[in-house]
């Protein structure tokens, strides 16, 4: 099935995300690649203060598929980073995001997340 076709849930999903992009959390800055409004990249700016990252900036890319929002986001960080919950690929181990995910859950809850665990090294 064509993702950019069939995403009837998607399509539904997506007004309130679209707002996320209006009007980011502090810390990020997101937008659509290409005009794609189900290809996002997200720039997380530094992470707090004395953790291992600080000072940092990294890239997110998020795809949102046509099962969204009852199937998970794919997030692959763009910019390498070292953490127990990111495989050597850069993927956002499946099992946090899976574990906890909820058709109620938002785009800037799981950027929240991410923002989380950069400081918890």
């Amino acid at each position: 099935m064509d993702e950019r076709r069939g995403g009837g849930k998607r399509e539904r999903s997506l007004p309130r995300e679209r707002r996320f992009l209006r009007f980011p959390a502090s810390g990020f800055s997101t937008w659509p690649v290409a005009e794609d409004i189900y290809e996002w990249q997200e720039m997380m700016m530094p992470p707090p203060l004395g953790c291992p990252y600080e000072g940092g900036h990294f890239f997110i890319s998020i795809h949102f598929p046509a099962e969204y929002s009852f199937r998970t986001l794919r997030v692959a960080w763009k910019t390498l980073i070292l953490h127990p919950n990111i495989d050597k690929f850069c993927i956002f181990h499946p099992l946090l995001v899976t574990a906890t995910w909820k058709t109620k859950t938002t785009v800037k809850e799981l950027l929240q997340a991410f923002h989380d665990i950069c400081s918890t090294l």
